[in-house]
């Protein structure tokens, strides 16, 4: 799946085209798997987070960045922020239950060795 793409299409779609969409290396600005800035308009998605999840948590995942964009700036994890995301078709979930390998890419962060290569999965 393109995760650019997708969340770019959505974001259009609901007339916010004018924000853009980033992809980053390791953990986004914030220090997350994803986030949004609005002084910026930009929602950020970390490349190896994003590796880890399934199709299904990505798509959750842009759809809850969407849902802030929409919310707005004091919305954070409130009801309006949580009705925005589900009316988008995503889990409401502010969090997903991490997996295995989520688990062990977290552990390796919290040790400062972000790689992904086959000797560290």
């Amino acid at each position: 799946m393109d995760l650019v793409k997708f969340t770019r299409c959505h974001l259009s779609l609901r007339g916010y085209s004018t924000w853009d969409v980033e992809v980053v290396p390791t953990l986004t600005p914030f220090g997350r798997a994803a986030g949004t800035t609005f002084a910026d308009r930009k929602i950020y998605f970390s490349e190896h987070v994003m590796a880890y999840l399934d199709e299904f948590e990505q798509k959750d995942t842009a759809l809850h960045e969407i849902a802030h964009v929409i919310a707005g700036l004091t919305a954070g994890h409130g009801d309006i922020w949580r009705n925005v995301f589900l009316q988008l078709g995503g889990s409401g979930q502010v969090n997903w239950n991490p997996s295995p390998e989520w688990l062990a890419y977290r552990f390796r962060m919290l040790l400062g060795s972000p790689q992904t290569t086959e000797e560290t999965r």
